[in-house]
């Protein structure tokens, strides 16, 4: 052996190349595994000592399933090298075999856990008592699935027609999970997302604004670590949606509301859908607060409304009101037209004050409805009565001439 190649066995010198890959391999739960792989040659009593790191590919497996990842390493040497595995400071026990110029020290990790990420294993080889030993590592890097999922921002109610903030922590994924928004199966595009405690957390936001047609639907939020079969957690919570009350007004069914005369009875009912339930349901006419009356025949009870004996004057614009802590919501109103037999209108001319064979034009003006009023004329003195024929007379709706 020459002086330079004594010194290259003291100094540690590396040949060759260095080769890095990254192999992945999916088990029963598409489980990878990246690991690094380092060829390092010296020389030893002019003969190649190499060090050559395998992967026992069968048996790379998802963490927590009870199975074992071995590292397999060969060398070749003379006289023989002695190998022994190391993480950190703790020399760890592997299986060693020999054969064909060859030493082979099997190390197993049963088990695979989540603290084994980033591991680091050491194979340290040496066939001289005064070289410095020669070493390999290889670091475990592992996909793992999310340990906690939490959905947060909708612990109670929420305001149908407000927008509400809901956000989705995810803890414990590598790499950074795929968040996903979802409400009854229907996908939802989220708000913004980011990493936190060095890319152990993932929060996702998504802003729901709620209609009164999402009562009890659920909302959730899915994890999934890419690349990692069945490693989803999902959280979510039904939807508890507050909104004003939506009102509807109905004539009773034994009733035409074109068909509607004075003496006659008329009901109302008052129906709603709200969250939560309204606290009052109040009744309108003309925009006027109706309350009950009995000696004017006005009934109000609750969700209905009976007016006792219409008149003219009942005409006009209903509606009812229900309120709750959302609000009030007012139903679409119900035109009511009550019509009535003609009545004189007052303030009329009822003297005339005439010399005999002279003409007048008298008048007769009414209120009715329908406007639609057939007049007939009649001359009635002390000793008879006549009518006056047609051609004497001008009708025009509700005045007669």
């Amino acid at each position: 052996m020459n002086e330079q190649g004594t010194r290259s066995a003291y100094r540690h010198q590396e040949q060759g190349t260095r080769s890095a890959y990254r192999h992945q391999e999916q088990g029963t739960r598409s489980a990878y595994r990246h690991l690094e792989q380092r060829t390092r040659i010296i020389h030893l009593h002019q003969e190649q000592v190499t060090i050559n790191i395998h992967l026992n590919k069968e048996q790379i497996v998802l963490a927590f399933i009870r199975n074992k990842e071995q590292f397999l390493r060969g060398w070749v040497g003379r006289p023989p090298p002695k190998l022994t595995w190391w993480a950190g400071h703790k020399e760890v026990r592997g299986e060693v075999s020999e054969g064909k110029g060859e030493v082979i020290n099997t190390l197993s990790v049963p088990s695979l856990q989540r603290h084994h990420l980033h591991q680091s294993f050491i194979c340290q080889a040496s066939n001289a008592e005064l070289a410095i030993p020669v070493t390999a590592a290889v670091t475990i890097d592992m996909k793992l699935p999310p340990m906690s999922i939490n959905l947060m921002g909708v612990d109670g109610p929420i305001s149908a027609g407000v927008g509400v903030t809901v956000v989705c922590m995810v803890v414990g994924a590598r790499p950074p999970p795929e968040v996903s928004w979802w409400l009854d199966g229907r996908p939802l595009r989220n708000s913004g997302e980011r990493l936190l405690d060095k890319g152990n957390v993932t929060e996702s936001k998504v802003v729901v604004v709620a209609t009164d047609e999402d009562q009890g639907r659920y909302l959730s939020c899915r994890a999934d670590t890419p690349g990692l079969l069945q490693s989803s957690l999902e959280d979510g919570t039904k939807l508890v949606v507050h909104y004003v009350p939506v009102v509807q007004i109905s004539l009773n069914t034994r009733l035409e509301l074109h068909d509607i005369r004075e003496g006659m009875d008329v009901y109302f009912t008052c129906s709603y859908k709200a969250v939560p339930t309204p606290t009052a349901v109040l009744w309108y006419h003309n925009e006027n607060q109706l309350k009950a009356n009995s000696t004017g025949g006005v009934i109000v009870a609750n969700m209905s409304l009976v007016l006792q004996k219409v008149e003219r004057y009942s005409s006009g614009s209903y509606t009812c009101r229900a309120i709750n802590s959302e609000g009030q919501g007012t139903s679409r109103p119900i035109l009511l037209d009550v019509k009535y037999s003609p009545v004189c209108r007052p303030g009329q001319r009822w003297v005339y004050g005439i010399a005999r064979h002279e003409m007048v034009h008298v008048s007769c003006e009414v209120d009715a409805h329908p406007k639609h009023v057939s007049f007939a004329w009649v001359f009635n003195n002390s000793a008879e009565a006549t009518d006056i024929p047609e051609a004497h007379i001008t009708d025009n709706l509700t005045l007669s001439m």
